[in-house]
């Protein structure tokens, strides 16, 4: 599972299990406006466990009260929101808090990476956008994530169009260009996975590839010479000594 698709199927289920319950009451804004609707945050401590709250924020966005709750009901001191930038180092690097995301799993399918029929996870990945998988893409460490982009990218907004690039409608070239991209990274992935034996390998059969390429070009040169030259004997034209030679050797 991408780290980057968890916390952002995470944060997804606990905004639809908080649809429907009251809704927790939001400070207003520092210039007095109306507060902002709560929604699913990553929170944590400095160094603590990453929890799933769903809270209005505090007036400067970047902590929530300290009378909210988070989805595993766990009483903390004041949580700090974690940026949507830091949400892979986060799976990464700290621990999640279990409760949280047993408690989210059942509105959340797919959240512990395990397979789901094709209709139910297009239902599950509907929210992502093109930018969206650009952003995921650019998290991926594996080339099997990458191929679960790609899966994603093809179930959502379909293949790439054979229309050339002039003729591409803007969603059209959006697409196009995620497929690139996607490609682009999997080849440079399976390129740093390689071990030093495999890329001497792949040295070794190109230079075989690139001298096989050269001694056919040199065979088919000669042919169309010899042809040539006796094509030029059978009509009894004049032949220079290197097209006597060829029609010897023919």
């Amino acid at each position: 599972m991408i780290p980057m698709l968890q916390a952002a199927l995470l944060v997804r289920a606990a905004n639809e299990s908080s649809a429907g319950a009251p809704a927790p009451t939001a400070p207003c804004r520092a210039d007095g406006s109306e507060p902002v609707a709560p929604a699913a945050h990553l929170v944590a401590r400095p160094r603590g466990v990453v929890h799933v709250a769903v809270s209005p924020l505090t007036p400067s966005g970047r902590f929530i009260p300290v009378t909210a709750r988070t989805v595993c009901r766990t009483h903390t001191r004041r949580l700090a929101v974690v940026p949507r930038s830091r949400a892979v180092d986060v799976f990464r690097y700290r621990r999640v808090c279990v409760r949280c995301i047993k408690a989210l799993l059942p509105t959340a399918p797919g959240v512990d990476g395990t397979p789901l029929p094709r209709d139910v996870e297009a239902q599950l990945y509907s929210f992502l956008t093109i930018p969206n998988l650009h952003a995921v893409l650019r998290s991926c460490t594996t080339v099997d994530q990458t191929h679960m982009v790609g899966r994603l990218a093809l179930m959502l907004f379909g293949p790439k169009t054979m229309r050339p690039p002039a003729r591409r409608s803007q969603g059209q070239a959006a697409v196009a260009d995620l497929h690139d991209a996607i490609h682009k990274t999997r080849a440079r992935l399976v390129a740093e996975t390689r071990t030093p034996e495999e890329r001497a390998a792949l040295r070794q059969q190109r230079d075989t590839q690139v001298f096989n390429d050269a001694l056919t070009a040199r065979q088919r040169k000669r042919a169309a010479a010899v042809d040539k030259a006796l094509e030029r004997a059978r009509r009894g034209g004049f032949l220079t000594p290197y097209e006597r030679q060829l029609v010897d050797s023919a």
